[in-house]
């Protein structure tokens, strides 16, 4: 998956590599004025498969991703029930940038952009933390690149 490369990048070299090796290529769109979004903005157009959204990166995977998913939800219900006797945030088992991220978020959709400002953190690190807070089912994805909490 490329979520941020410029046209002569060695994840794009790797990235035409297994294109042309009918391997399955993952890019997420960035924005139209930044040259870190024309490598993946390149690959789309030669066949990748775009990602809006945590259910694409899973569906891709295959029996894969639908185990990933699973064993996910199976911890998270297990840390919830935990948390029922220990009276410990499921905030705490998060990582530092995870953290970060999941406390600028609410229940109003914030867009990724914010986020990454908010954070200050690389763009990949905070896509890459967006999509592990989904697979624990604590932030939801909308369209427009927009992000809020699910409610737990």
């Amino acid at each position: 998956m490329i979520v941020e490369a410029g046209l002569r990048s060695g994840a794009m070299i790797t990235a035409r590599l297994a294109l042309e090796n009918n391997r399955e290529v993952l890019a997420v769109p960035g924005r139209i004025d930044s040259p870190l979004s024309r490598g993946p903005h390149q690959l789309l157009k030669q066949g990748a498969v775009l990602v809006e959204s945590i259910e694409d990166i899973v569906s891709s995977l295959g029996a894969i991703g639908a185990e990933m998913q699973d064993h996910v939800q199976t911890s998270m219900e297990e840390l919830s029930q935990k948390e029922g006797t220990k009276k410990q945030p499921v905030i705490d088992h998060l990582t530092k940038t995870e953290q970060l991220i999941y406390c600028c978020l609410g229940q109003e959709p914030q867009h990724a952009d914010h986020i990454t400002g908010h954070t200050r953190l690389p763009v990949g690190k905070v896509t890459a933390d967006l999509v592990s807070l989904q697979l624990k089912g604590l932030v939801k994805s909308l369209p427009g690149n927009l992000f809020k909490l699910t409610g737990h």
